[in-house]
């Protein structure tokens, strides 16, 4: 009988996944960048636009963005369907959904983790092309990452909390580590997509609020003992 059924994480380090939702977990919605990429987006074709803002225009973009079960591919294909001047501004537009920064405490954790063993795998909404924009723009923490599961095309764009995203993700674990047994834990903002998460085979879900209150989650469910911060300067920080 596996271990893991009395909720007890394994000692070999090589069978615990440490599963990262990506948008408010490991990453923080940036003004400052929303602001760059919306004068950036306005400036290619300024005239255009402007014209996208008239009330009845404004009305539909609103509807569309605001259909939260899709992702920012699906979302900039329905706006060229109305808008056919805007398929050139794809750049522009994934550049508006990334309008995010690493979590620098986040960033220290998880290198931690990964320095000690632990596997690292991201479980993210992010649409596929979004996301491999951000591993261009932030490989020092994709490095660390050994499976993804997003929303892709192929899945017709599933997104958490739908149970097949979960199982999928699961078995894009076993595949890649090679471990019959693997003990998942997982880390998103959303209650419903961790309540979905440990009903479909995650073994443990910790609903995220800074990185501070996630390492501690991982101290007491894995038995996670951080590194000592070089030089006595503290590390995790808010």
């Amino acid at each position: 009988m596996s271990q893991f059924l009395h909720g007890v994480a394994p000692s070999n380090k090589e069978q615990i996944v440490i599963a990262l939702d990506l948008h408010g977990v490991v990453f923080d919605f940036s003004y400052q960048k929303f602001v760059r990429a919306t004068l950036d987006f306005l400036k290619k074709d300024f005239l255009h636009t402007v014209s996208l803002m008239n009330p009845f225009c404004a009305y539909r973009i609103i509807t569309i963005l605001n259909k939260s079960s899709w992702t920012a591919e699906n979302v900039y294909r329905e706006l060229t369907r109305y808008y056919p001047k805007l398929a050139d501004r794809h750049g522009e537009f994934l550049q508006l959904c990334n309008a995010y920064e690493l979590n620098v405490a986040m960033h220290e954790l998880i290198s931690d983790l990964k320095k000690q063993g632990y596997r690292i795998a991201v479980c993210s909404n992010i649409g596929e092309q979004a996301y491999h924009r951000f591993v261009q723009e932030y490989p020092q923490f994709f490095e660390h990452c050994e499976v993804a599961k997003v929303s892709a095309g192929h899945e017709a764009y599933m997104r958490k909390p739908a149970p097949n995203f979960f199982i999928n993700f699961k078995q894009m674990c076993h595949e890649k580590f090679g471990h019959d047994d693997l003990y998942i834990v997982f880390a998103d903002d959303k209650n419903k997509n961790i309540k979905s998460a440990e009903k479909y085979g995650i073994k443990k879900g910790h609903v995220f609020k800074n990185a501070a209150q996630f390492k501690k989650f991982l101290i007491k469910e894995i038995g996670f003992q951080p590194s000592e911060p070089p030089s006595g300067i503290a590390i995790y920080h808010e």
